[in-house]
């Protein structure tokens, strides 16, 4: 599939939502984890199996990786029960009703009782609460496969004045939700403590967010590390 095949599933899937604040919602989000991105992402997702989405918001992206792969089914989370209700609408209107299940619950109270090939998390870690991220760790490392694949795009700290800026768009969107940005190296060192084989590097935006990608694998039980796939994408200052 190409970019502008890509790029016209993300007009269909914002044209799924009748509301116009959610439609600039969705536009808004679309152009924060923008195409590039989204491509970078999905090439190391499962094309089959079981996907869960954790803190999937209006169910964006779920709907995205669905329709870039019929293969693919996704479980998705959120705390926010209406934010559920429209993405639910939204995939009757896109046809993925039978790819995708959304569940109205929080993260937290999730059992993490079901395997499954791989998990996205976009943008959730930093919006745990503090010292609730290492528990959430551990489970996604327990129940997938082995040789899946944890996918996080998230911020970290620095630089200064990137976390700021972060920090203040976070806060406008919701005031209550906790914000706790995590040192690059620290993360890493919690996903390698649970077993994970973690790459991660930069991906630079036109908005001076700091983001980072981490593609973290599920290691054999005999520790072999499954070969990550080879980016067809340029990555952007490598750290691992």
């Amino acid at each position: 599939m190409n970019r502008s095949a890509k790029g016209r599933i993300t007009r269909r899937i914002i044209a799924a939502y009748d509301d116009r604040i959610i439609r600039w919602y969705c536009t808004i989000r679309f152009r924060i984890i923008n195409l590039r991105m989204l491509e970078e992402i999905e090439q190391y997702m499962p094309r089959k199996g079981t996907i869960l989405d954790l803190g999937c918001g209006f169910g964006l992206f779920s709907h995205y990786f669905a329709l870039c792969s019929k293969a693919r089914r996704m479980l998705s989370l959120d705390l926010n029960g209406r934010r559920i209700t429209l993405a639910k609408e939204a995939a009757r209107r896109l046809g993925t009703d039978r790819q995708t299940n959304f569940r109205a619950m929080n993260v937290l109270d999730y059992p993490f009782d079901r395997p499954v090939d791989g998990i996205v998390m976009l943008d959730l870690v930093h919006h745990l609460p503090k010292g609730r991220a290492d528990e959430i760790l551990t489970h996604c490392y327990r129940i997938l496969a082995t040789g899946g694949v944890l996918l996080i795009k998230d911020v970290e700290d620095r630089p200064l004045w990137k976390m700021a800026f972060t920090w203040i768009l976070d806060k406008a969107m919701d005031y209550r939700t906790p914000v706790n940005y995590y040192d690059r190296d620290r993360l890493i060192a919690l996903l390698r403590e649970r077993g994970f084989e973690v790459h991660s590097h930069q991906m630079l935006d036109i908005l001076p967010y700091p983001h980072v990608f981490f593609i973290c694998r599920k290691t054999s039980p005999h520790g072999e590390g499954t070969a990550l796939p080879q980016t067809n994408l340029q990555s952007h200052s490598g750290h691992s």
